[in-house]
């Protein structure tokens, strides 16, 4: 589903909201095409697009730690489309350094099930 609300908003989801008004409710022309309605006054318009993004994980394990690499395991999610890769992203939450770390991340293809995420910060 795809939302248009009347501020050029847009969000993307699996499932519609719960709370419907009355199409009427939808009288606000989109900015670049106002032949179609984006939502009016505390509204958005909701479109079916037919396409459905991934789930979560279905599982996701550290399965062995030393003080700067994490190997991980998961398992897929539950697809309604074709995955085509695996983003993994490192953030830091707490850490004893003084230097400013930055996020990491390693992209792995869509048959990559075990990966170790090397260069973490110690300490973090």
């Amino acid at each position: 589903y795809a939302v248009i609300g009347n501020d050029s908003i847009c969000f993307c989801g699996n499932t519609p909201g719960t709370l419907q008004l009355e199409l009427t409710s939808c009288d606000t022309p989109c900015p670049k095409n106002e032949t179609q309605m984006c939502g009016g006054e505390n509204a958005a318009s909701v479109y079916d697009t037919k396409v459905t993004a991934p789930g979560p994980l279905a599982t996701i394990n550290v399965v062995n730690s030393t003080e700067t690499t994490l190997r991980v395991s998961w398992t897929s999610p539950q697809a309604y489309s074709v995955i085509s890769d695996y983003a993994i992203q490192a953030y830091i939450t707490q850490t004893y350094s003084d230097f400013t770390l930055i996020p990491l991340e390693w992209r792995v293809s869509n048959e990559t099930f075990l990966l170790v995420l090397p260069n973490l910060q110690p300490g973090s």
